[in-house]
């Protein structure tokens, strides 16, 4: 029995040398094959677990902005209010001044200039806000990755963002919000007060004219290409912008350069336009309860769009109007224009390009 199968095994040596071979090969390879789909598959988990991470913080980088417009809204209508105060022209017609009609001709400008103010003052807001808080979550992502990928031992701190510096570059916005705001009122008085002179107080307007009336004043501002964020969104000196203990190349220095270019990029000011566009739309949708319940008696129900008012009641309605507009709530005008899709989408790409990770 040995002796036949040493001789097949002589006979038939190298088909057997072949088989073994091939079942090796077949081993490693399977071996291989098994190695690497592994591997992959452990990429592939990592890379889907890193992608839920970095959304759930996109999710509440996008969710610290809401807030933080939320409560930046009221600010900007008492600074608003402040710097377009009209207390004081009511109270000289409660008091009876002689000269009626001059304090009527200023609370006609003033009612246009505020309603305008708002708008742009809101639109301004929300799209500087939504690149600094979205690039600062991208950078504070890559910190958060580049802590984890340290070697022991390593300072991974060192060139992180803290509190502090976080504080620093989000001051860039309390300017917008003070001097910054002035300044946009100062730039949009001369623009707007010929458009309110037109307007005699017994003159009847109706949502159209409304409309046409806001379609001029946005024509007027357009005219004026120097009207842009950028303007009111930033001091004039460096210094000032980047922090006076700021060092020139320190990491708020460069995080706000970059910040900036993003801000006076032409697309960006485009977005802008679009955010101002939708504010007057909604301005106009907020009018519509000021000429509800017009006409009646003999004429019967006349529809808001059918209704007219003399100016005289349309000026104490522009004039409150800012309350409505940047009040707090889903309601508000800087909530709607948060919600915008075009800002939505620069909220992503800032966030997105600030956040790759870099070796």
């Amino acid at each position: 029995m040995l002796s036949r199968l040493r001789g097949f095994a002589r006979r038939h040596r190298y088909k057997l040398l072949a088989v073994g071979a091939l079942g090796g090969a077949a081993y490693l390879l399977q071996w291989y094959a098994t190695r690497r789909l592994r591997d992959w598959g452990e990429r592939e988990t990592h890379r889907m677990l890193e992608k839920v991470k970095k959304q759930a913080h996109f999710e509440s980088t996008r969710a610290t902005c809401t807030s933080s417009l939320g409560q930046l809204a009221p600010r900007l209508l008492s600074q608003l209010t402040r710097v377009l105060d009209s207390d004081s022209l009511l109270e000289a017609l409660r008091a009876g001044a002689p000269d009626k009609l001059q304090v009527w001709q200023q609370l006609k400008r003033l009612a246009l200039q505020r309603v305008m103010t708002a708008v742009y003052g809101a639109a301004y807001l929300v799209v500087l806000l939504e690149v600094h808080v979205h690039a600062l979550g991208g950078c504070l992502y890559v910190d958060s990755v580049r802590r984890l990928l340290a070697e022991p031992g390593a300072d991974a701190e060192a060139a992180a963002l803290d509190e502090s510096a976080q504080e620093r570059y989000l001051a860039g916005v309390e300017h917008l919000l003070t001097a910054g705001l002035e300044r946009l009122s100062a730039d949009l008085a001369p623009l707007l007060a010929p458009l309110a002179d037109r307007l005699a107080l017994t003159d009847k307007l109706g949502l159209d004219g409304v409309e046409a009336l806001l379609g001029w004043a946005r024509s007027a501002v357009r005219q004026r290409p120097e009207i842009r964020l950028s303007r009111y969104a930033y001091p004039e000196s460096v210094t000032a912008r980047s922090g006076a203990a700021e060092p020139a190349g320190g990491r708020v220095a460069q995080l706000a350069a970059e910040t900036r270019d993003l801000v006076d990029n032409p697309e960006t000011e485009e977005l802008v336009a679009e955010c101002v566009q939708a504010g007057l739309a909604h301005v106009l949708d907020q009018m519509v309860g000021a000429f509800s319940g017009q006409g009646g008696g003999s004429e019967g129900f006349v529809p808001p769009s059918a209704a007219t008012l003399p100016v005289a009641k349309l000026v104490p309605a522009l004039t409150n109007l800012p309350h409505t507009l940047l009040r707090s709530g889903p309601d508000s005008l800087v909530w709607m224009l948060s919600n915008h899709s075009k800002v939505q989408v620069l909220a992503a790409n800032v966030y997105e390009s600030f956040s790759e990770v870099t070796s």
